[in-house]
């Protein structure tokens, strides 16, 4: 058995898949994608120290140069709704480099309570030009929305399943919480 896995906006979800491989006969790599250099260094530092089958690559999810279905799996956490175009150029990427098969996860908020109070801040400490982070989020709160951008990057309505989970985020300082918090919704990718 092998898992040949992408992590697209490579970080979190890598570790969140090795923690739920529970078999260790599956011998899995996975690449880990990025177009930020600073995330790649990070998630390269990660994989040396805690021995993930793991690389990093500088690429852009919407412009892949993996050949046609290489990738058992491809993972996009907290990712489409960074993208132009809704993520649909990411998303037929990631449906192209996938096996015949092959599974495909990604993921959006159903709702998020902290966008309005991090635009809130971000009127109060940037110059009124600077765009609000994380514009039209509410679209994204549809589960009929996020099908249809699947669905939009290739994949069948027939196998696109669903799953609505509650996200908890567990931390004993609140400035670790609140930069965090940022980093996610603040806007620093843009």
């Amino acid at each position: 058995k092998c898992a040949v896995i992408r992590d697209n906006g490579c970080g979190t979800a890598t570790a969140a898949v090795l923690d739920a491989i529970s078999d260790p006969s599956v011998k899995v790599f996975i690449k880990g994608t990025d177009i930020h250099d600073h995330a790649l260094e990070i998630y390269d530092q990660q994989a040396v120290d805690k021995s993930w089958p793991a690389e990093a690559i500088h690429m852009d999810s919407s412009s892949l140069s993996f050949p046609d279905g290489g990738f058992t799996h491809s993972i996009g956490n907290a990712f489409l709704f960074v993208f132009p175009n809704d993520g649909i150029d990411a998303l037929k990427e990631m449906h192209r480099a996938l096996r015949p098969g092959g599974i495909a996860v990604v993921n959006s908020w159903a709702y998020n309570p902290t966008i309005e109070p991090i635009q809130v801040a971000a009127k109060a400490i940037r110059p009124a030009e600077t765009p609000l982070p994380r514009q039209r989020m509410d679209k994204w709160s549809s589960a009929e929305f996020l099908r249809s951008v699947v669905e939009r990057g290739g994949f069948e309505k027939v196998k696109i399943t669903l799953v609505k989970a509650d996200v908890y985020v567990n931390t004993s300082e609140i400035v670790r919480y609140v930069t965090m918090l940022w980093s996610f919704i603040g806007g620093t990718w843009a």
